[in-house]
Protein backbone atom coordinates (compact mmCIF):
# COMPACT_ATOMS: atom_id res chain seq x y z
CA UNK A 1 0.00 0.00 0.00
CA UNK A 2 1.42 3.49 -0.68
CA UNK A 3 2.57 5.26 2.14
CA UNK A 4 3.72 8.39 0.96
CA UNK A 5 0.98 11.67 0.99
CA UNK A 6 -0.13 13.38 3.82
CA UNK A 7 -1.48 11.84 7.33
CA UNK A 8 -3.17 13.61 9.80
CA UNK A 9 -1.68 12.46 13.58
CA UNK A 10 -5.17 11.92 14.97
CA UNK A 11 -5.88 13.32 18.30
CA UNK A 12 -7.36 10.87 21.05
CA UNK A 13 -11.12 12.30 21.65
CA UNK A 14 -12.01 11.67 25.34
CA UNK A 15 -15.61 12.13 27.40
CA UNK A 16 -16.07 14.64 30.24
CA UNK A 17 -14.89 11.83 32.78
CA UNK A 18 -11.73 11.02 30.59
CA UNK A 19 -12.60 7.80 29.41
CA UNK A 20 -11.79 7.12 25.51
CA UNK A 21 -14.50 8.51 23.33
CA UNK A 22 -14.43 6.06 20.16
CA UNK A 23 -17.25 7.12 18.66
CA UNK A 24 -15.60 10.90 17.92
CA UNK A 25 -12.48 9.00 17.13
CA UNK A 26 -14.88 7.47 14.05
CA UNK A 27 -16.16 10.66 12.81
CA UNK A 28 -12.84 13.19 13.31
CA UNK A 29 -11.74 9.93 10.60
CA UNK A 30 -14.50 9.67 8.09
CA UNK A 31 -14.62 13.62 7.77
CA UNK A 32 -11.42 14.21 7.71
CA UNK A 33 -11.02 11.67 5.01
CA UNK A 34 -13.27 13.79 2.71
CA UNK A 35 -10.85 17.22 3.05
CA UNK A 36 -7.62 15.50 0.86
CA UNK A 37 -5.95 13.22 2.96
CA UNK A 38 -4.02 10.61 2.07
CA UNK A 39 -4.40 7.85 5.42
CA UNK A 40 -4.15 8.39 8.88
CA UNK A 41 -1.30 8.32 11.91
CA UNK A 42 -2.96 6.63 14.80
CA UNK A 43 -1.58 6.44 18.56
CA UNK A 44 1.17 8.92 18.32
CA UNK A 45 1.92 12.45 20.40
CA UNK A 46 -1.00 14.01 19.19
CA UNK A 47 -3.11 11.46 20.70
CA UNK A 48 -1.20 11.34 23.91
CA UNK A 49 -0.45 8.11 23.62
CA UNK A 50 1.58 7.38 26.30
CA UNK A 51 -1.18 8.25 28.97
CA UNK A 52 -3.52 5.85 26.85
CA UNK A 53 -3.97 2.16 28.25
CA UNK A 54 -3.08 -1.12 25.76
CA UNK A 55 -6.50 -1.64 25.62
CA UNK A 56 -7.45 1.88 24.02
CA UNK A 57 -4.46 2.22 21.63
CA UNK A 58 -5.90 -0.69 19.87
CA UNK A 59 -9.66 -0.23 20.17
CA UNK A 60 -8.64 2.86 19.18
CA UNK A 61 -6.32 1.74 16.00
CA UNK A 62 -9.38 -0.41 15.55
CA UNK A 63 -11.76 2.52 15.13
CA UNK A 64 -9.45 4.13 12.59
CA UNK A 65 -9.30 1.28 10.89
CA UNK A 66 -13.08 0.58 10.87
CA UNK A 67 -13.85 4.26 9.52
CA UNK A 68 -10.59 4.76 7.37
CA UNK A 69 -11.62 2.51 4.69
CA UNK A 70 -8.96 2.14 1.71
CA UNK A 71 -7.02 4.78 2.94
CA UNK A 72 -3.42 3.53 4.51
CA UNK A 73 -3.17 3.41 8.21
CA UNK A 74 -0.09 3.45 10.16
CA UNK A 75 0.08 2.53 13.75
CA UNK A 76 2.13 4.15 16.52
CA UNK A 77 3.48 1.51 18.78
CA UNK A 78 6.31 2.81 20.76
CA UNK A 79 6.49 1.39 24.10
CA UNK A 80 9.80 1.00 26.73
CA UNK A 81 8.14 -2.26 27.97
CA UNK A 82 9.26 -5.04 24.70
CA UNK A 83 6.34 -7.58 25.79
CA UNK A 84 4.15 -4.29 24.83
CA UNK A 85 5.87 -3.41 21.52
CA UNK A 86 5.40 -6.75 20.73
CA UNK A 87 2.04 -7.02 21.56
CA UNK A 88 0.47 -4.18 19.83
CA UNK A 89 2.85 -4.66 16.75
CA UNK A 90 1.33 -7.65 16.15
CA UNK A 91 -2.27 -6.89 16.73
CA UNK A 92 -1.48 -3.99 14.43
CA UNK A 93 -0.89 -6.83 11.49
CA UNK A 94 -3.71 -8.59 12.51
CA UNK A 95 -6.03 -5.59 12.17
CA UNK A 96 -4.76 -4.65 8.89
CA UNK A 97 -2.49 -1.40 9.22
CA UNK A 98 -0.59 -0.61 6.60
CA UNK A 99 2.58 -0.07 8.79
CA UNK A 100 3.76 0.23 12.05
CA UNK A 101 5.97 3.03 13.76
CA UNK A 102 7.55 3.79 17.22
CA UNK A 103 9.70 6.64 18.85
CA UNK A 104 13.09 5.16 19.79
CA UNK A 105 13.72 3.77 23.32
CA UNK A 106 13.85 6.92 25.71
CA UNK A 107 14.47 8.65 29.10
CA UNK A 108 17.64 6.76 29.29
CA UNK A 109 20.44 7.87 27.53
CA UNK A 110 20.17 4.55 25.01
CA UNK A 111 23.06 3.54 22.63
CA UNK A 112 23.10 2.73 19.31
CA UNK A 113 23.13 -0.52 19.53
CA UNK A 114 20.12 -0.86 21.90
CA UNK A 115 18.24 1.57 19.51
CA UNK A 116 19.09 -0.89 16.59
CA UNK A 117 17.94 -3.82 19.00
CA UNK A 118 15.17 -1.96 19.65
CA UNK A 119 13.91 -1.75 16.18
CA UNK A 120 14.51 -4.98 15.09
CA UNK A 121 12.56 -6.33 17.89
CA UNK A 122 9.45 -3.90 16.05
CA UNK A 123 10.34 -5.78 12.68
CA UNK A 124 10.32 -8.92 14.10
CA UNK A 125 7.30 -8.56 15.99
CA UNK A 126 5.23 -6.85 13.03
CA UNK A 127 4.86 -9.48 11.22
CA UNK A 128 5.41 -8.36 7.33
CA UNK A 129 4.55 -4.63 8.08
CA UNK A 130 6.42 -1.82 7.09
CA UNK A 131 8.02 -0.21 10.05
CA UNK A 132 8.46 3.65 10.03
CA UNK A 133 10.92 5.18 12.10
CA UNK A 134 10.09 7.98 14.30
CA UNK A 135 12.11 11.11 14.62
CA UNK A 136 11.27 13.31 17.12
CA UNK A 137 14.40 14.78 18.78
CA UNK A 138 13.04 16.98 20.87
CA UNK A 139 10.56 14.44 23.06
CA UNK A 140 12.91 11.52 23.02
CA UNK A 141 16.18 13.32 23.08
CA UNK A 142 17.10 10.72 20.51
CA UNK A 143 18.55 12.08 16.71
CA UNK A 144 17.78 9.88 13.82
CA UNK A 145 20.25 10.41 11.39
CA UNK A 146 22.11 8.73 8.31
CA UNK A 147 24.96 7.38 10.67
CA UNK A 148 22.81 5.82 13.26
CA UNK A 149 19.85 4.76 10.70
CA UNK A 150 22.16 3.27 7.98
CA UNK A 151 22.16 -0.42 9.61
CA UNK A 152 18.34 -0.19 10.02
CA UNK A 153 17.54 0.49 6.65
CA UNK A 154 19.96 -1.48 4.42
CA UNK A 155 19.27 -4.83 6.64
CA UNK A 156 15.36 -4.27 6.12
CA UNK A 157 12.23 -4.55 7.27
CA UNK A 158 12.42 -0.43 7.99
CA UNK A 159 10.82 1.36 4.82
CA UNK A 160 11.01 5.28 5.82
CA UNK A 161 11.17 7.81 8.65
CA UNK A 162 8.46 9.66 10.19
CA UNK A 163 10.97 13.31 10.50
CA UNK A 164 9.81 15.86 13.38
CA UNK A 165 12.73 17.88 13.68
CA UNK A 166 13.46 21.25 11.81
CA UNK A 167 17.00 19.56 11.02
CA UNK A 168 16.23 19.62 6.78
CA UNK A 169 19.93 18.97 6.33
CA UNK A 170 19.50 15.63 8.05
CA UNK A 171 16.33 14.55 6.48
CA UNK A 172 18.19 15.66 3.03
CA UNK A 173 21.11 13.64 3.90
CA UNK A 174 18.70 10.54 4.69
CA UNK A 175 16.77 10.81 1.53
CA UNK A 176 20.20 11.02 -0.48
CA UNK A 177 21.50 8.34 1.21
CA UNK A 178 18.07 6.22 1.12
CA UNK A 179 16.41 6.94 -2.08
CA UNK A 180 14.07 4.27 -1.87
CA UNK A 181 12.94 4.86 1.74
CA UNK A 182 9.78 7.04 2.43
CA UNK A 183 10.45 10.32 3.80
CA UNK A 184 7.53 11.99 5.45
CA UNK A 185 8.16 15.32 7.48
CA UNK A 186 6.03 15.54 10.78
CA UNK A 187 6.65 19.13 11.47
CA UNK A 188 3.72 21.43 9.65
CA UNK A 189 5.23 24.34 9.95
CA UNK A 190 8.10 23.35 7.72
CA UNK A 191 5.74 20.95 5.05
CA UNK A 192 6.79 22.95 1.79
CA UNK A 193 10.41 23.27 2.38
CA UNK A 194 10.57 19.57 3.91
CA UNK A 195 9.09 18.77 0.34
CA UNK A 196 11.90 20.62 -1.38
CA UNK A 197 14.76 18.55 1.06
CA UNK A 198 13.11 14.94 0.04
CA UNK A 199 9.99 14.88 2.10
CA UNK A 200 7.34 12.95 -0.19
CA UNK A 201 4.11 13.86 2.32
CA UNK A 202 3.93 14.62 5.91
CA UNK A 203 2.19 12.95 9.21
CA UNK A 204 1.08 16.42 11.20
CA UNK A 205 -0.86 17.41 14.24
CA UNK A 206 -2.60 20.65 12.39
CA UNK A 207 -3.66 18.03 9.33
CA UNK A 208 -6.47 17.78 11.81
CA UNK A 209 -7.88 21.18 11.54
CA UNK A 210 -6.55 22.39 8.39
CA UNK A 211 -6.64 19.44 6.09
CA UNK A 212 -7.46 21.22 2.94
CA UNK A 213 -4.46 23.83 3.37
CA UNK A 214 -2.10 20.64 3.45
CA UNK A 215 -3.72 19.06 0.41
CA UNK A 216 -3.78 22.64 -1.57
CA UNK A 217 0.07 22.84 -0.28
CA UNK A 218 1.03 18.87 -1.95
CA UNK A 219 -0.71 19.71 -5.14
CA UNK A 220 1.20 22.97 -5.79
CA UNK A 221 4.30 21.47 -4.07
CA UNK A 222 3.61 18.71 -7.06
CA UNK A 223 2.25 21.68 -10.10
CA UNK A 224 5.50 22.99 -9.25
CA UNK A 225 4.13 26.47 -7.61
CA UNK A 226 6.39 26.70 -5.25
CA UNK A 227 5.28 30.17 -4.51
CA UNK A 228 2.06 29.93 -4.32
CA UNK A 229 2.90 26.61 -1.90
CA UNK A 230 4.99 28.86 0.37
CA UNK A 231 1.85 31.42 0.62
CA UNK A 232 -0.51 29.04 2.16
CA UNK A 233 2.34 27.78 4.19
CA UNK A 234 2.72 31.14 5.47
CA UNK A 235 -1.29 31.18 6.39
CA UNK A 236 -0.84 27.21 8.32
CA UNK A 237 1.97 29.21 10.48
CA UNK A 238 -0.17 31.69 11.24
CA UNK A 239 -2.31 29.37 13.01
CA UNK A 240 0.98 27.29 14.04
CA UNK A 241 2.66 30.79 15.64
CA UNK A 242 -0.99 32.02 17.47
CA UNK A 243 -1.54 27.94 19.26
CA UNK A 244 2.39 28.02 20.39
CA UNK A 245 0.96 30.43 23.67
CA UNK A 246 -1.36 27.64 25.18
CA UNK A 247 -1.02 23.74 25.34
CA UNK A 248 -0.46 22.89 22.42
CA UNK A 249 -2.65 20.11 22.31
CA UNK A 250 -5.59 21.52 23.85
CA UNK A 251 -5.58 23.94 21.41
CA UNK A 252 -5.78 21.60 18.73
CA UNK A 253 -8.99 19.28 20.29
CA UNK A 254 -10.50 22.77 20.96
CA UNK A 255 -10.65 23.92 18.15
CA UNK A 256 -11.53 20.49 16.38
CA UNK A 257 -14.60 21.26 19.18
CA UNK A 258 -15.33 24.20 17.62
CA UNK A 259 -15.02 22.57 14.10
CA UNK A 260 -18.12 20.12 15.54
CA UNK A 261 -15.83 17.07 16.51
CA UNK A 262 -16.86 16.56 20.56
CA UNK A 263 -12.95 15.00 21.24
CA UNK A 264 -13.16 16.72 24.79
CA UNK A 265 -10.11 18.32 26.49
CA UNK A 266 -6.22 16.81 26.84
CA UNK A 267 -6.10 13.98 29.90
CA UNK A 268 -3.44 14.55 32.44
CA UNK A 269 -0.85 15.37 32.75
CA UNK A 270 -1.62 17.32 30.83
CA UNK A 271 -4.20 19.76 32.16
CA UNK A 272 -7.59 21.19 30.12
CA UNK A 273 -7.24 24.80 28.90
CA UNK A 274 -8.64 27.66 31.07
CA UNK A 275 -12.09 29.13 30.18
CA UNK A 276 -9.93 32.34 29.30
CA UNK A 277 -7.55 30.49 26.97
CA UNK A 278 -10.57 28.79 25.39
CA UNK A 279 -11.90 32.19 24.78
CA UNK A 280 -8.83 33.21 23.61
CA UNK A 281 -8.44 30.15 21.36
CA UNK A 282 -11.95 30.85 19.85
CA UNK A 283 -10.29 34.16 18.73
CA UNK A 284 -7.81 32.68 17.10
CA UNK A 285 -9.73 30.33 15.19
CA UNK A 286 -12.42 32.94 13.95
CA UNK A 287 -9.38 35.02 12.63
CA UNK A 288 -7.42 32.73 11.03
CA UNK A 289 -9.73 29.15 9.93
CA UNK A 290 -13.41 30.47 9.38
Amino acid sequence: MELRGIYPALVSPFNPDLSFNYGALREVVRETKKRGVHGFYVGGSTAETFSLSLDEREKALETVLDAAGDSPVIAHVGTLNPMDLKRLASHAARAGAAAVSSVPPFYFKHGEEEIDAYYQDLVAASEGLKVILYNIPVFTGVTLNKKNCAKLFTAGGVAGIKHTSHNLYDLERLKSAFPEAIMLSGHDEVFCPAQLMGAEGCIGSTLNIMPRRFAEMDALIKAGKYDEAMKVQRRVNDVIDAMQQFNFFGALKYILELQGFPVGDTRRPLLPLSDENKKMVGELYRKYLV
